[in-house]
């Protein structure tokens, strides 16, 4: 349980899991505990999270770049082969369940057209499609920081980023030019599926005692 004048701990992980240099992230996440608490003690606890939140976007970017910085080649190299196997595991899983949801709706109502084989899919059948990706993307978010301990957000992210450029690559149905609001909304809905489930991890990872 959270205790009164304590920072909000999903944004203090958050902050934690970007993979900066322990020494640089603790100077900064101890100045934000001792504002959060002043600001805690004269406007009040709800006011103090809610700017604690703002601080914490503001400065994710500061501590992406200092964990960038002491990102060795053996660590990228890593992080690029995590990306890329979520990719392909997630990539066959859904060619799977589509595959299977085509075996088994013809099986019971004989040969149909699916929207993702429609050259012109409606609105409703975008829309479903969209709601695909946002799963498969959270499902990923989660996957990817899962399997990385020292930098789990970073891991997310960059699974997001590559996920929403494949998407963008290779949508549903990929035959008909698109409209221009799905393609958006492809990206919209990766992104924020990525962020859920990378969070979902965050808010129960632990910082590791040990670092090298």
């Amino acid at each position: 349980m959270t205790t009164p004048h304590t920072p909000p701990r999903t944004a203090e992980r958050l902050l934690e899991a970007l993979g900066a240099e322990p020494e640089f992230r603790d100077a900064l996440l101890g100045d934000l505990a001792e504002d959060f608490a002043t600001r805690a003690v004269h406007d009040g606890e709800r006011a103090a999270r809610r700017w604690y939140w703002r601080e914490a976007l503001r400065v994710a970017p500061h501590l992406l770049r200092n964990g960038a910085r002491r990102l060795r080649a053996r660590d990228a190299a890593r992080l690029v082969g995590l990306v890329g196997a979520t990719c392909c595991l997630l990539g066959v899983g859904l060619w799977g369940v589509l595959a299977g949801v085509e075996v088994m709706v013809e099986g019971m109502t004989g040969p149909t057209t699916f929207p993702w084989h429609d050259p012109q899919p409606g609105t409703l059948a975008l829309g479903v499609m969209l709601l695909g990706y946002a799963a498969v993307a959270t499902a990923g978010g989660w996957t990817a920081s899962r399997c990385e301990e020292r930098a789990p957000a970073v891991a997310a992210l960059a699974f997001g980023i590559v996920w929403a450029v494949l998407a963008l690559a290779f949508p549903l149905p990929g035959r008909a030019a698109l409209p221009t609001w799905y393609l958006l909304g492809l990206v919209v809905a990766v992104l924020a599926g990525t962020v859920l489930g990378g969070l979902r991890r965050v808010a129960t990872w632990r910082l590791p005692q040990a670092r090298t």
